[in-house]
C-alpha cells in the first residue's frame, strides 16, 4: 500500500480522533507516483491543441473509467477533500473507503472490466506501447505464478528472484526473471554510488579540502570497522596492502546474496570510512553477482550515456 509507513502518523491520528484535517495546499508527489502508470496504460495522455498550461489530458479509456467512479456514492465529497481540502471523516470512509480499495473491485464489475482491459488491452499498436504491455503480461503472469501458494510483498519477490538467478545456472535464466535481476541489480549499485558520495560528501566537510586520495586515506585509517562492515567484507581490519581483487576473493559469498536489500543497514553506518565501506562491499558484491550472466552475454554492458 503507497504512504503505508510514509503517513503512519497520520493514520494513528484518524484512529484516535475519528477525523483527520487534509491540507488545502500540497506538492506535486501525488501527481508524480501515479502520472506515469495512467499515462503508460492508456488513461492519460498528452494535451491537445489548445490546452497550453495543461501537462496532461484524460484519454478515452481514461474517460470511461471516471464516468463509472463519478455513479459511486461519495465521489464528489471526496474528490473535493483532495482538491481542495477539509476534514476527512470516519463516515465518509465507511461510505466511499470500498471504492478505494482492490479488495472492493470484486463488487463492481463495470469498473474492474475496464481497469482490466487498460491493463491487458493496449491502446495503440507502436512498437513501445506494444513492448510496454508485453512486458507488462510477463510480469504479472510471473508474479501470479509466485503467489501461488501464498502472499509475498513485491521487494521479497524481486529479492527472491535475484539470489535465485545469481544461483541459477545462465542458460536456465528466463527473459523476466533476467529482466527484474537487472533491475535490482541497478537498484544495489545505485545504492552502493549513493553511500560513496555521502561519505565523501562528510570527508570533505571534515577536511574542509581534500584530494581523491586525501579522502581514502582517511578512510582507510578509521578507527576500526563497524560490525556490519565486517560481516559484509569477511575481514575484521582493513590492510593498505589489499587489492580490489584480494577484497574480491575473501568477500563472503553470502554477502548481499540473500533477502532483501538492507537499505537501512547501510544508511546507518558511520561517516568517515565504514559508510564507504559498506557501499564498495556492495558494489563489490553486485560486480560478483552479475559476472557469469556478463560473461555470458546473457546480461549486456549497457552504456550509461
Amino acid at each position: 500500500m503507497l504512504g503505508s509507513s510514509l503517513y503512519t502518523d497520520h493514520l494513528a491520528e484518524f484512529q484516535q480522533k475519528g477525523a483527520l484535517q487534509l491540507p488545502s495546499q500540497r506538492g506535486l508527489d501525488v501527481y508524480g507516483t501515479y502520472v506515469m502508470p495512467c499515462r503508460g496504460f492508456g488513461l492519460l495522455t498528452d494535451p491537445r491543441d489548445g490546452q497550453d498550461g495543461l501537462p496532461v489530458a484524460i484519454a478515452p479509456r481514461g474517460r470511461d473509467l471516471l464516468e463509472t467512479r463519478a455513479a459511486m456514492p461519495g465521489y464528489e465529497t471526496i474528490r473535493d477533500l483532495l482538491l481542495q481540502g477539509g476534514v476527512l471523516t470516519g463516515e465518509h470512509l465507511r461510505i466511499v473507503g470500498p471504492y478505494f480499495s482492490v479488495n472492493g473491485l470484486a463488487k463492481d464489475s463495470i469498473e474492474r472490466d475496464t481497469l482490466l482491459r487498460s491493463m491487458f488491452e493496449q491502446y495503440r499498436d507502436t512498437p513501445d506501447v506494444v513492448t510496454s504491455y508485453k512486458n507488462f503480461k510477463m510480469t504479472t503472469t510471473w508474479v501470479a505464478r509466485l503467489i501461488g501458494s501464498g502472499a509475498l510483498a513485491a521487494a521479497d519477490i524481486i529479492a527472491s528472484n535475484f539470489g535465485q538467478v545469481v544461483a541459477a545456472a545462465p542458460a536456465s535464466v528466463t527473459e523476466v526473471q533476467l529482466i527484474w535481476m537487472e533491475y535490482e541489480l541497478r537498484r544495489r549499485v545505485h545504492f552502493a554510488c549513493e553511500l560513496l558520495l555521502a561519505d565523501v560528501t562528510e570527508t570533505l566537510q571534515d577536511l574542509t579540502a581534500g584530494t581523491p586520495s586525501a579522502i581514502a586515506e582517511r578512510w582507510l585509517s578509521v578507527d576500526g570497522i563497524s560490525p556490519a562492515v565486517s560481516e559484509v567484507l569477511g575481514v575484521d581490519e582493513i590492510s593498505r596492502e589489499r587489492t580490489l581483487g584480494d577484497v574480491l576473493h575473501t568477500m563472503p559469498r553470502a554477502a548481499f546474496s540473500e533477502g532483501r536489500l538492507r537499505v537501512e543497514e547501510g544508511r546507518n553506518q558511520p561517516r568517515g570510512g565504514n559508510m564507504a565501506l559498506y557501499g564498495l562491499a556492495l558494489l563489490l558484491s553486485s560486480y560478483r553477482s552479475s559476472e557469469p550472466l556478463r560473461s555470458a552475454r546473457i546480461l549486456q554492458n549497457r552504456d550509461a550515456g
